[in-house]
């Protein structure tokens, strides 16, 4: 989730839930609240601050499902408590109190929440789960394989928050927007107060128009996939306080164009189709010409309170149409109401044990075919592509297992991906969500490419990537967004400056324990240490994900400085001196990606880990499809070191550090243009197997990408 705040995910999963009332003498062999012992049946017990109507529990065994584990005050003494029998490994829980979220305040050991709070944390099974990550206790995958996009396989992710990356058409600005070069951290003519006061109302006035403007720039990047932060009519910058999911806001569009719609009720007939929507799905209709992918933003879990249904809870009470929509907690007057994670601006919508209400249910339905197949004449080809879910965790799976039947039924090849922050396989069991976030896969690369105390040994990244890998089906693990940053983490170059933190921590400047983060320009060190991590995100298993910005150097800590206006070479210079398009790194994305889009092994090859030497601090892997390989060989030191690679056959070019390249256009049916890498000449950079070896330079923080040679002046993809 966004607003000022990241969504918090689990650690770890159950294999068995039960959720039984005890006698308040049976004691169960753990205490939740000792935050460690022996798997088996586990006591959970709260007294409430406050005598309490209703009382569960979530956490990372029920998939975070606020209705799936009742607590019970059995004799009514004020205690509430619930048993679940628990696997070995770490479990993350809260309490929720009358739909207010609260950790086990008995429980001293915390992990920050994403939200400026924290859950309770449990390890099971001694000390093998203290301080990892504990995916190993959730595998291996021994279910059949899913079925997900192909097309997702092959995708280079670009992620764009819509007001922030481009602004085409002043027509559409909201009152007040800014000069999008004005400097971030002064004040500009209007703002008043501190500047986390205003800087979360600023405009800088990005719309769908801006998008189009520099489809050129992103196909040339590389990009086949993009994936829009919310882009649905809202008052606020970042739009997940959704007033009608069924138009996209004017400020992307064209202004004022609501104003014009008479007659629209809750029939999807009466429905119609306004400037900015018809702008919206021209752009569509445009990266589908270039061979490009779209999803957006649904943020079904609540609303905005000026959702035009909750402004009529608000207004008629019990009596409304859409009473049933929202959790309510009194009926006054005034309309009480639960905010999602307490923020009034966001009513959240109530949740049944399977799903939602079912109105609303029909709701969604109704808006999410308009997008996928906006004539409705049976052909997804005009609407978008899937939809990425913020915070699925907190609607029940079986309202998630009846969308995706309506998905997968609309346009079999779109992608759900879900707002997933942490392994949790009863979600990407090809039942629910194609992918996730995958937030998992970042923290171990973090702990291997940043932190120093201690930084993971090849080894021990090998064997935490494999245990994501063994989670969840072949087919999932193929198509998983691997980011390195999002709009909810500071951005990747800084957390290289700011290593040896827990994950997603610590790294807002506005919160206490965000003072000390450094915020500094990064040195060329830390941005060369970001290309290495790069190397790794576009060669491994699944479908990297770009943060706009992050291509040109872009920096800061978290919300909201993660979401500066984006930095374009034409606008330079800029007021503030650090905003300046980094060329070299700019120009290392552009190579990275036309080599993934250049060999299919890259992108739907098979993985093989072929060394993780902690001497040497050499990792290195291989992709391999239709008897065509690729090795990936990493030096995570600051030494150059040559490097002893155990090939049998032939001669290898490392397409990296080979400089005399050029980019070209290169058309293929099932994937549309792509801008490939072709090389002139090979031999300073080609090695010839000799006696079951080939021997490889790298030096210290770097890499070699080799790709298995098929012919001298080849140049075609493959």
């Amino acid at each position: 989730m966004t607003v000022h705040r990241k969504s918090a995910f689990a650690i770890l999963l159950l294999l068995t839930i039960l959720s039984t009332a005890l006698p308040a003498t049976a004691r169960p062999q753990t205490l939740a609240s000792a935050g460690q012992g022996e798997p088996g049946a586990i006591l959970f017990s709260l007294r409430p601050p406050q005598p309490a109507k209703s009382v569960t529990l979530a956490g990372t065994f029920n998939a975070w499902n606020p209705s799936a584990t009742p607590m019970v005050d059995a004799d009514g003494d004020g205690v509430w408590q619930a048993t679940v029998t628990l696997t070995a490994g770490r479990h993350l829980y809260k309490f929720i109190i009358d739909g207010k979220w609260q950790a086990d305040t008995a429980n001293g050991r915390t992990e920050p929440d994403g939200q400026g709070g924290f859950n309770s944390l449990l390890v099971l099974g001694g000390a093998a789960f203290e301080g990892s990550s504990g995916s190993a206790a959730l595998g291996p995958w021994t279910g059949p394989d899913a079925t997900t996009p192909e097309w997702a396989r092959r995708a280079v992710w670009y992620q764009i928050f819509p007001e922030r990356f481009r602004n085409g058409d002043p027509k559409n600005d909201p009152p007040g927007t800014v000069a999008w070069t004005h400097p971030w951290f002064e004040r500009a003519p209007g703002e008043v107060g501190d500047f986390y006061t205003y800087i979360f109302e600023r405009r800088y006035g990005g719309d769908l128009q801006g998008v189009r403007e520099k489809l050129d720039y992103l196909e040339s990047l590389g990009v086949t996939a993009l994936y829009f932060n919310p882009v649905f009519e809202s008052p606020s910058l970042h739009k997940y306080d959704t007033a009608d999911f069924r138009h996209i806001d004017d400020n992307f569009g064209v202004k004022g164009d609501l104003a014009t719609l008479k007659g629209e009720t809750d029939d999807p007939k009466t429905w119609q189709w306004t400037a900015s929507d018809k702008l919206f799905l021209e752009l569509v209709a445009e990266c589908h010409r270039r061979g490009m992918k779209v999803i957006v933003d649904g943020v079904f879990n609540h609303t905005g309170n000026e959702h035009y249904a909750f402004k009529d809870v608000l207004k008629n009470g019990k009596a409304s149409p859409y009473a049933n929509w929202y959790k309510i907690k009194s009926w006054g007057p005034p309309v009480e109401y639960v905010g999602w994670f307490n923020v009034d601006t966001l009513p959240e919508v109530a949740q049944t044990p399977t799903g939602v209400d079912d109105d609303f249910k029909k709701h969604i339905f109704a808006v999410t075919k308009r997008w996928m197949d906006p004539n409705g004449d049976g052909n997804p080809s005009d609407g978008i592509d899937g939809w990425r879910l913020d915070v699925p965790n907190l609607i029940p799976l079986g309202f998630w297992e009846e969308w995706r039947a309506l998905v997968k039924g609309t346009n079999k090849d779109a992608y759900i991906v879900g707002e997933i922050w942490d392994p949790v396989p009863q979600m990407l069991d090809g039942k629910t969500f194609d992918a996730q976030m995958n937030y998992p896969l970042l923290r171990a690369v973090i702990r291997f490419f940043v932190d120093s105390a201690p930084r993971s040994m090849p080894s021990e990244f090998a064997k935490e990537i494999a245990d994501l890998r063994a989670l969840y089906p072949k087919s999932v693990v193929a198509v998983q967004q691997n980011l390195l940053d999002s709009h909810d983490t500071d951005r990747a170059v800084s957390m290289v400056v700011n290593p040896n933190r827990r994950f997603d921590a610590a790294n807002r400047l506005q919160d206490p324990d965000g003072k000390a983060y450094d915020t500094r320009k990064p040195d060329p060190a830390a941005y060369h240490r970001l290309k290495l991590i790069t190397i790794f995100q576009m060669t491994y298993l699944g479908a990297p994900m770009i943060w706009y910005g992050d291509e040109v150097g872009m920096f800061g800590a978290d919300d909201p400085t993660d979401r500066k206006p984006m930095v374009w070479r034409e606008l330079q210079p800029y007021k503030d001196p650090d905003d300046v398009v980094d060329e070299g790194m700019l120009e290392h994305y552009r190579k990275l990606l036309a080599i993934r889009n250049s060999y299919d092994a890259l992108q739907v090859g098979e993985y093989r880990q072929v060394l993780a030497d902690d001497a040497t601090g050499v990792f290195a892997f291989e992709r391999s499809h239709a008897g065509k390989r690729v090795w990936v060989v990493i030096n995570n030191t600051d030494r150059t070191q040559w490097v002893k690679l155990p090939v049998e056959r032939g001669s290898w070019h490392d397409a990296l550090n080979d400089t005399r390249y050029r980019f070209e256009k290169f058309t293929r049916p099932e994937t549309g243009p792509r801008q490939v890498i072709a090389f002139d000449r090979r031999a300073e950079h080609t090695y010839t197997t000799n006696d079951g070896h080939i021997h490889v330079r790298i030096t210290g923080g770097w890499a070699s990408i080799l790709v298995e040679d098929v012919g001298a002046g080849s140049r075609m993809p493959g």
